[in-house]
Parts: structure tokens; C-alpha cells; sequence
């Protein structure tokens, strides 16, 4: 059986985009910020070291900045997370009003749906829905 999607939904599309937008943006902010925590351990404890050289040396100062550092990486994850669910949220949007207006210019796209029976269990919008008692 043959149908033909004439229309994305929009506020659909936008929930979409926002929760894919979300999940994109956590995995990839944990990566980015996860090596950068990494390398700023590594920077950390290089410095500790290198510091040891000088004797009367205090390191509570970079103490703090090593754990304003972590402090900031985990409100820039927090921070790259929203600004994906808020861009994933426009962009999905904005695909589904460029979809339904390529779709009045040339027809939409065609799904081929192998069920068994010819009658769809869903209504598309464009046909009254069908009742059985």
C-alpha cells in the first residue's frame, strides 16, 4: 500500500528536533568537556610538579583554579546542552516548514507501507476516520 506524507506537523517536529538536539548535545559536550577535563588534569598535575622544584612554593592558588576549572567545565556542558535543545528545536521547526512547502510544489514523499490488510490502522488527515462497530 501506498501513501503520500503531504505534511509534517509542526509543533511535532519542534519537540523532535528539541530531544534529539538534547541528546546530541550531551553525548558530543561530554566528549568536548570530558578531554578537556582530562587535559586540564593533566595541566594540573605537570604544574604541581614543576612547582615542587621551587622550594616555599604555595599551590593553594592553583588548587582553586584547578577546581574552578572542573567548576566551569561542568556549567559549559549544562550550558552546550540548552544551546542544543533550543537549536535542535529551530532547526526541527524550520525542516518541517521547508518540507510542507516542497511538498505543495511537488506532491510530498511516497511511503510504501507491507501490512496485511489494504485499510490503514492511522489517518493521515486527508480521509474521514473509518469506524466499525
Amino acid at each position: 500500500m501506498e501513501r503520500t506524507l503531504k505534511k509534517i506537523d509542526f509543533g511535532s517536529a519542534v519537540r523532535i528536533g528539541t530531544v534529539i538536539g538534547i541528546i546530541g548535545a550531551a553525548i558530543g559536550g561530554l566528549l568536548l568537556f570530558g578531554f578537556q577535563g582530562a587535559i586540564l588534569t593533566l595541566f594540573a598535575g605537570s604544574m604541581r610538579g614543576f612547582n615542587s622544584d621551587f622550594s616555599g612554593t604555595d599551590l593553594q592558588g592553583f588548587d582553586a583554579f584547578a577546581g574552578l576549572g572542573v567548576l566551569g567545565l561542568c556549567c559549559g556542558w549544562i550550558g552546550f546542552i540548552v544551546a542544543g535543545a533550543i537549536g535542535g528545536a529551530i532547526q526541527g521547526g524550520l525542516f518541517a516548514l521547508l518540507y510542507n512547502i516542497a511538498a505543495n510544489w511537488v506532491g510530498g514523499v511516497k511511503l510504501t507501507f507491507d501490512g496485511g490488510s489494504d485499510e490503514p490502522d492511522f489517518n493521515f488527515g486527508d480521509e474521514k476516520p473509518k469506524r466499525s462497530l
